[in-house]
């Protein structure tokens, strides 16, 4: 057998290998994100019910105040002020965490070299 052609099928497995362990890592660091998303909007959600009434009283539209909550959290329900129990205190803490939230999910940007103050310090 040609020596060149081994040498070719030995580096073509180990590129295989290679991208092998890629793939399953990515599919861990995906997991791992996937699963820290899902715990951040468990903890928002259970502080957001909690400053709820807890009345499921159906006024927001919502069935129960964690439906409302989840609906906040999970699918960016950003009318704080369905909730006629609360009041204005209520949707203010409310208003609070979905800024938090929004925070998370855009962190802010590095600033643009270009676009800093010149400053002279001769």
């Amino acid at each position: 057998m040609n020596p060149w052609l081994v040498i070719f099928l030995i580096s073509l497995g180990l590129v295989g290998c290679i991208m092998i362990f890629y793939v399953i890592l990515s599919h861990i660091v995906i997991a791992v994100a996937k699963r820290h998303v899902e715990k951040t909007f468990r903890s928002y959600t259970e502080k957001m019910e909690q400053l709820l009434p807890g009345k499921n009283c159906g006024k927001c539209g919502f069935a129960t105040c964690r439906a409302y909550a989840e609906k906040m959290v999970r699918e960016g329900e950003n009318d704080v002020t369905r909730c006629t129990e609360g009041g204005e205190e209520l949707a203010e803490q409310l208003q609070g965490y979905i800024r938090e939230l929004e925070l998370l999910a855009q962190p802010e940007e590095a600033p643009n070299p270009d676009e800093r103050e010149n400053v002279d310090v001769g």
